[in-house]
């Protein structure tokens, strides 16, 4: 038996907090479904038999009536494919219910809206033990409940398909990690943290689908697995849309603000054109951000476009300092005869510079 098994999609997600929000918040919006696509075309093509879907797939307080017919439709693409999909914190069941059950889904889909639910399948000689939240509220585990569907299971081969945390014992649904994984369940699909993680090639969290702000660098995509009488094997896979990435670049080196525009187009031909980047100034700078976005008239795509997708920069810079003006207002003090003394045994070598502009920093500081 075959499965993919995805979570964390937020479908519909408004992005209105993000920094990226309105038209990229859009493009991210859409770049959720063309992912999903990309799976169900994966599930085609290597005739997947389970589609694990577990919780978050949806953002229910958002989501918009032509999302959920986007979702049908996808779902209609599957040929031989069956999904299972449940409920997590931000799509629980009370909401997919008035939401989601609106729609005539395909018979393939079976979306659990029970607290806890067991699905056989004979045929296959699977069955899958199924939580969904009822409502956005912390809630428990039952493991008695798990221990007993596993003894009266008809099959041989059980997954377990849960949306929590085995990493936190508040806030949310925590899971003891150790207790699931010597359970008797073959494989134990995850959902809720964003970050792909595989436990003792038994159990997982894929990460969420497309990766949804700049906390999210590093790989997303889905969990690819195989389930038989010899055991379970997985593998992450990886597939993202638009990556977040995050990079620190340093400015001391240029004087101008063309001068840094043109050292910013330099650094971006090391990204793809999909990339969505945060930017981050470092050093020392005279200009203020301010400045800098004037040149461009606020408009950094005018930078990125087409190096990369989307570009961001956030100011970490420390400003410069404006050594002779210092020294005009501080002739006749002990910053002044600071200063003249280095100045004096010259300024060649970075160190030399440095000591005089920590001194400087000291001694300012010191006047204060």
């Amino acid at each position: 038996m075959k499965f993919v098994h995805i979570a964390d999609l937020h479908m519909g997600q408004s992005f209105q907090s993000a920094s990226f929000g309105g038209r990229f918040g859009s493009i991210k919006r859409q770049a959720i479904k063309e992912n999903l696509r990309k799976v169900i075309e994966f599930c085609n093509e290597k005739s997947i038999d389970f589609l694990l879907m577990a919780g978050d797939c949806i953002e229910a307080d958002y989501i918009q009536v032509n999302d959920l017919f986007d979702l049908k439709y996808l779902f209609e693409q599957l040929i031989k494919t069956r999904v299972i999909m449940i409920a997590g914190n931000h799509d629980p069941a009370i909401i997919m219910r008035s939401k989601i059950r609106t729609l005539q889904w395909p018979k393939h889909v079976y979306m659990v809206d029970k607290d806890y639910e067991y699905i056989e399948f004979l045929d296959e000689n699977m069955g899958f033990f199924c939580s969904s939240w009822q409502n956005n509220n912390e809630v428990n585990f039952d493991y008695e409940l798990l221990d007993k569907t596993l003894k009266d299971a008809k099959v041989s081969q059980v997954i377990g398909v849960i949306h929590g945390d085995v990493y936190s014992d508040h806030g949310y649904m925590h899971l003891d990690k150790n207790r699931l994984l010597n359970s008797k369940l073959n494989y134990i699909a995850l959902g809720h943290i964003h970050k792909a993680d595989l436990f003792n090639g038994k159990m997982a969290y894929p990460g969420s689908l497309e990766p949804l702000d700049f906390s999210e660098t590093g790989d997303h995509g889905f969990i690819v697995g195989s389930l038989d009488t010899s055991g379970i094997r997985i593998q992450h896979i990886q597939q993202m849309i638009h990556p977040m990435k995050v990079h620190k670049f340093d400015v001391s080196p240029f004087t101008s603000g063309m001068e840094i525009l043109d050292a910013i187009k330099r650094e971006l031909e090391d990204f793809d054109t999909n990339d969505m980047l945060r930017l981050i100034l470092i050093g020392e700078m005279d200009l203020t951000l301010n400045l800098l976005e004037g040149l461009i008239h606020g408009d950094w795509s005018s930078i990125a476009n087409p190096s990369i997708s989307y570009l961001e920069v956030v100011d970490q810079t420390r400003r410069a300092l404006d050594i002779d003006q210092i020294y005009e207002e501080h002739k006749e003090d002990i910053i002044g005869y600071f200063i003249q003394a280095l100045q004096d045994k010259g300024l060649g070598d970075k160190a030399h510079q440095e000591a005089l502009e920590l001194g400087i920093k000291l001694l300012l500081n010191e006047v204060k």
